[in-house]
C-alpha cells in the first residue's frame, strides 16, 4: 500500500468528526457563521486532521502487537494487518507534526504553543518511558486535552474569539463527558491489554468499575453540556 492510502487509512474519519464537532461547537456557540468564512475553518479543519494522523501513526507503531490480537482485521490499523510499514508510519507521524507546526505558527502564536503541547501529548501517551496510555485513571483523563480542549481553543484562538464563562462550563461538560467516552473504549481492547500488561482503566477495575465510571461521568456530563448550550 502507498503512502498515501496509508495516510487516508490513518485519518479515521469517524473520529476525526468527532474532533472536528468540538471545534465547530466553540464558533456555533460563539454565535460565529462558519458559512461566511469557510477558508479559516477549513485551515483548522486541516490542522487538527495533521494532529490526529501524528497522534494515531504514533500510537499504532507503539501498540502494534496489542492491535493485532484487539484490532486484526480493522481497516483503520494498515499496520497491524500488514498493509503498511513501520517505516511508512514514522514517516506519516513526523511530517504530520512538521505540517502542524507550521500551520499553528503562521495562524496564532497560542496556537503554534498549545500544538506543540499536544504533539508532545501525543508522544507521551503512546511512547516509553511515559507511556500515559498504561497508567490507568491518568489516560483517560489527559486524552481529552487533545480531543476536546485542543480543537475547541483552535478555533477559538484561529478566529480571534474571546472566550466567555458559558465556555469554560461547555468544555467541562465536553471533556469530562469524554472521559466516560474513552474509559468505555477499553472494553474492545481488553482482550489485548491484559496479555501485553496494559493496565487500562477496564482492566485494572474491571467491569463494575467501568460502568459506575459511565453513570457518574459519561451521563452528567451530556446532561452539563445540553443545559450549557441551551443557555448561549
Amino acid at each position: 500500500m502507498d503512502i498515501s492510502a496509508v495516510l487516508l487509512r490513518m485519518l479515521r474519519l469517524r473520529a476525526l468528526a468527532v474532533i472536528l464537532i468540538f471545534a465547530a461547537v466553540a464558533l456555533v456557540t460563539n454565535g460565529y457563521a462558519i458559512e461566511r468564512h469557510p477558508g479559516s475553518v477549513l485551515l483548522v479543519a486541516l490542522l487538527l486532521a495533521g494532529w490526529y494522523v501524528n497522534g494515531t501513526c504514533i500510537n499504532d507503531l507503539a501498540d502494534e502487537a496489542i492491535d493485532k490480537i484487539n484490532l486484526p482485521k480493522a481497516v483503520g490499523r494498515p499496520l497491524a494487518n500488514g498493509n503498511a510499514s513501520r517505516r511508512q508510519l514514522t514517516v506519516l507521524a513526523s511530517g504530520a507534526a512538521l505540517f502542524v507546526v507550521l500551520l499553528s505558527a503562521a495562524l496564532d502564536y497560542r496556537l503554534a504553543i498549545l500544538s506543540i503541547a499536544m504533539l508532545l501529548l501525543n508522544w507521551l501517551y503512546s511512547m516509553p518511558p511515559v507511556r500515559i496510555s498504561y497508567r490507568g485513571v491518568f489516560a483517560p483523563l489527559l486524552l481529552p486535552l487533545g480531543y476536546v480542549l485542543y480543537p475547541y481553543l483552535a478555533a477559538v484562538y484561529v478566529q480571534h474569539i474571546a472566550l466567555v464563562r458559558w465556555d469554560f462550563v461547555l468544555l467541562a461538560a465536553l471533556y469530562v463527558g469524554f472521559i466516560g467516552r474513552i474509559v468505555l473504549k477499553d472494553f474492545r481492547d481488553v482482550k489485548g491489554d491484559r496479555q501485553y500488561h496494559k493496565r487500562t482503566f477496564i482492566v485494572r477495575l474491571r467491569t463494575a468499575g467501568d460502568h459506575y465510571l459511565q453513570r457518574c461521568i459519561l451521563e452528567p456530563g451530556k446532561r452539563t453540556a445540553d443545559r450549557s448550550v441551551l443557555a448561549s
